[in-house]
């Protein structure tokens, strides 16, 4: 039966990237494909993952083993060291891949008919079957060396979704935000991995626990709190995760509400080892959970649409979770993972359903101010909510326009360097030769 599961994983896993590539043929041999063919193609390859995936997990039950492994390829090899992709699929692993590949099911069979004749329509498709099978790689892989692979390619998709109506600024914007603050928790990770490499030759989870409690420790444990907070939005790296509503609904649902979101803390239930080795990185992940929950709580009653609403209370309970996973019950914080992305995932693909029922509410009863009245409150405290605490404005004063300014410096120095050096390179032309009297013909 182990071998039976091994089987069946690894073909719930081909199957998102199969429908992937087969969308991307069809968008190179067909112009304008039928949207009943791109829809067809999406939802069975996700719905038959799914499948996959069950019938792997009672298997795996059935066979009476904690955990298979599989290993498609190898990644990468260099000299005497190698990073093979091993996806190991355990009961952590299969909750997050059984919640991902039901929500992109879900979201896709939605989507045929709310993306009806957007000129992304194929494009949705594909990014979706491509953002599931990084989703399955992050869930199974072992290590971290493995994990980046996939988490690298859900970035790519988040910022690939968060611009999907790239004809406007806003959209566009918003990317580019998510985008740089991707690029710090992937930072982070990278860093992680590298210390682990020069302190442990374990390529398990589980068997990060035996690390010593001792610097080095440490700044592995802070550097996945970082790499976690990028992802989760938390505090304050959390100002993208507002603008990434620029989104399609559908793609807010799957990825800020349902899945993406939460890969933070999946990131940290795997690394429960690496917490409770590290003191100083839980203490950490408390205050950064507890600041994320406190803002965030406060922002939420603040907002003028419901999606932002629904973003500023998705990111209150990722910091409870973090809020979990630091006090040491990971168990805790992966149920609470599953119940708030499929709790989450509906409200926004509901929010447009909503307001519509909103207006007919009060159309029908003669109402136009429903509920909360935001002039009752103090105006320096509205102005706070609105400025979201100015936590935007110190993170764009103080790191990412002098980080932008320092690369505006790089560049105009490798371009005096390259003009240096081509213009040193380049012989001079030679002077043309004079003609004397003598040469002259008479």
């Amino acid at each position: 039966m182990a071998e039976l599961a091994r089987t069946l994983f690894t073909y719930a896993t081909l199957a998102p990237w199969a429908g992937f590539i087969a969308l991307t043929m069809l968008a190179i041999v067909v112009q304008t494909p039928r949207e009943r063919i791109v829809s067809g193609v999406g939802i069975s390859m996700s719905f038959a993952s799914l499948l996959l995936l069950i019938a792997g997990a009672v298997a795996l039950g059935m066979s009476g083993e904690s955990a298979v492994a599989t290993q498609p390829f190898r990644w990468v090899h260099a000299g005497h060291g190698s990073i093979d992709l091993t996806l190991r699929w355990d009961f952590t692993g299969l909750v997050l891949a059984g919640v991902a590949t039901q929500m992109v099911t879900l979201v896709l069979v939605f989507s045929k008919r709310y993306l009806h004749r957007e000129r992304g329509f194929l494009r949705f498709f594909a990014t979706a079957l491509l953002f599931l099978g990084s989703v399955q790689i992050v869930a199974a892989s072992p290590s971290l060396d493995s994990i980046l692979i996939g988490w690298e390619l859900v970035g790519v998709t988040s910022v690939l979704l968060i611009g999907f109506f790239h004809e406007r600024d806003a959209p566009v914007g918003a990317a580019l935000r998510a985008f740089v603050t991707y690029r710090l928790a992937d930072f982070a990770l990278v860093v992680a991995a590298l210390l682990l490499e020069t302190k442990t030759d374990a390529t398990l989870f589980p068997v990060y626990g035996a690390l010593p409690h001792d610097l080095g420790t440490t700044l592995i444990g802070v550097a996945v709190v970082l790499a976690a907070s990028g992802k989760a939005a938390q505090w304050p790296l959390s100002g993208w995760l507002p603008r990434a509503m620029e989104g399609p609904t559908p793609s807010s649902a799957l990825f800020y509400g349902a899945v993406s979101v939460h890969l933070g803390v999946f990131l940290l239930i795997r690394c429960a080892p690496i917490l409770e080795a590290s003191p100083v990185a839980r203490a950490f992940a408390l205050a950064l959970g507890l600041a994320t929950t406190a803002q965030a709580s406060l922002l939420a009653r603040a907002q003028a649409d419901a999606k932002t609403t629904m973003a500023f209370a998705s990111m209150a309970q990722l910091g409870i979770m973090v809020l979990e996973c630091a006090a040491g019950f990971p168990r805790v914080a992966l149920a609470h993972l599953v119940g708030h992305a499929f709790f989450r995932g509906y409200d926004l693909l509901r929010a447009p359903s909503a307001l519509h029922d909103a207006h007919a509410m009060r159309a029908a009863i003669g109402h136009e101010d429903l509920g909360y009245r935001m002039h009752d409150v103090s105006s320096s405290y509205y102005v706070a909510l609105r400025e979201r605490f100015f936590t935007d404005h110190l993170v764009e004063r103080f790191f990412l326009f002098p980080l932008e300014r320092g690369a505006q410096i790089l560049t105009l120095l490798e371009d005096r360097w390259v003009d240096f050096v081509t213009h040193a390179s380049t012989p001079a032309p030679a002077e043309p030769r004079s003609t004397g009297p003598s040469e002259i013909t008479p």
